[in-house]
C-alpha cells in the first residue's frame, strides 16, 4: 500500500512537472516573433515525461492542465499544441497502452492531423499561406498544404517513439526508485531505441 501510495504521488508529480513545462514553452511561443513551430513542439515532447512511469491519465492530465494554463498567454496561441502536437503525444500514449500496430493508428492520427491543420490554419494562418502560394504561381488549394505537410507529421510520428525510448531510458534510474517492484512498464520491451541498436551491435561483433 505505501508502495502503490509513493508511486501515484510520484506520477502526480511528474504530471505537474509536465504541465508546467508545457506551459512555459506555451508563454514562450506566445511571445516570441519567431521560431513559434519549435516551442510547440517541445511543449509536445513534455507530455513525454508521465509516459515514462508507464501513466497514460498522468499524460492526460499534464495536457489538459498545461493547455489551460496556456490560455493565460494566448487563446488562439494554444491550438497547435491542442490540436497537433499535444495531442499527438496522448495518442503516441494510448497506442502503447494498448499495443495498436502502426497500420492501424496512422490513417487515424494522419486524417486527425488533417482536420487539426484546417482548423489551425483557418483561424489564423490560411491568408498567409494562400498568399505565398500565389506568390510561385500556384492557384492555393488546401489539399495541397495538406499534401505537403503530411509527410512532415508522418516523419515526426515515426522519430517520436525514438525521442521517447531514449528519454526513458536517461529516466529510468529516477523512475524506477518510485515505481512498484512487481510493475513492469507494459511498453518497456516494445519500444526499440537507438541504444538497444547500439548494444545489439556490439553483442553481434563479441560474438564475431
Amino acid at each position: 500500500m505505501k508502495s502503490k501510495r509513493k508511486s501515484l504521488t510520484f506520477k502526480i508529480t511528474v504530471a505537474g512537472v509536465s504541465a508546467a513545462l508545457v506551459t512555459a514553452f506555451l508563454a514562450a511561443a506566445a511571445y516570441s516573433p519567431i521560431g513559434k513551430i519549435s516551442f510547440y513542439i517541445l511543449a509536445g515532447l513534455c507530455l513525454i515525461l508521465p509516459l515514462t512511469v508507464d501513466s497514460l491519465w498522468a499524460c492526460f492530465m499534464a495536457y489538459v492542465a498545461g493547455g489551460a494554463l496556456g490560455l493565460i498567454f494566448s487563446v488562439v496561441g494554444v491550438l497547435p499544441y491542442v490540436l497537433i502536437f499535444g495531442l499527438q503525444t496522448v495518442l503516441f500514449g494510448v497506442c502503447i497502452r494498448f499495443k495498436i500496430k502502426p497500420y492501424v493508428y496512422l490513417p487515424v492520427k494522419g486524417g486527425l492531423f488533417v482536420g487539426a491543420l484546417f482548423v489551425v490554419f483557418k483561424i489564423y494562418g490560411l491568408a498567409t499561406i494562400e498568399g505565398i502560394f500565389e506568390k510561385v504561381g500556384i492557384p492555393f488549394k488546401f489539399l495541397y498544404l495538406a499534401l505537403i505537410l503530411t509527410p512532415f507529421y508522418v516523419a515526426y510520428d515515426y522519430c517520436f517513439k525514438y525521442i521517447y525510448g531514449w528519454i526513458k531510458r536517461r529516466l529510468s534510474k529516477v523512475t524506477k526508485k518510485y515505481l512498484p517492484l512487481e510493475k513492469k512498464p507494459a511498453d518497456e520491451d516494445d519500444v526499440f531505441s537507438f541504444d538497444d541498436q547500439k548494444e545489439n551491435d556490439n553483442n553481434n561483433n563479441n560474438n564475431n
